[in-house]
């Protein structure tokens, strides 16, 4: 009697190399793309922090919930500027090592991917509020603050550390 995975043809899933598929121009060319775009999305972010802080008549509660969102989107995107692996010339290896600064980078990414996920969900979730009932936030914008910081930062290191 044949078992289960015999019958079916089930194999066992095989690792998926990515890189082994790239060539090195390949490869240095996708990095040069993904980092000019994180230049320049700091750029347009960094310009919109630096209107909030030096223009006090802009700095309404909506505006700062932005400027959040700004913070968490510069952060996401500072980044992508750690290097992702170091080559190795050991013959047993694949030729990539993973390091600290992987590491680091995939815990940046996740990290305030989610938060500027959360924020952008308060905005609207504020919006919403403003439109139907526009007293609410603006007697309370204090203890709305503080909650919003702690929706938007304390999921989001749940996650990333889980």
């Amino acid at each position: 009697m044949n078992s289960l995975s015999e019958s079916y043809n089930i194999t066992q899933p095989q690792a998926i190399q990515i890189e082994s598929d790239l060539s090195e121009y390949q490869i240095i060319l996708l990095r040069t793309v993904i980092i000019s775009l994180a230049i320049i999305s700091t750029i347009g972010l960094i310009f919109v922090e630096v209107m909030y802080w030096c223009f006090k008549s802009l700095r309404s509660f909506a505006f700062e919930l932005v400027m959040w969102l700004c913070l968490s989107e510069i952060l996401f995107n500072i980044s992508f500027f750690f290097p992702s692996y170091r080559e190795i010339s050991s013959p047993q290896s694949t030729g990539k090592e993973v390091t600290i600064s992987c590491t680091l980078q995939a815990l940046f990414n996740t990290f305030f991917d989610i938060s500027s996920m959360l924020w952008t969900t308060i905005i609207g979730y504020t919006a919403y509020k403003s439109v139907r009932n526009h007293e609410t936030i603006r007697n309370n914008q204090m203890r709305y603050r503080l909650i919003f910081i702690a929706i938007a930062f304390l999921p989001a290191i749940t996650f990333t550390l889980m």
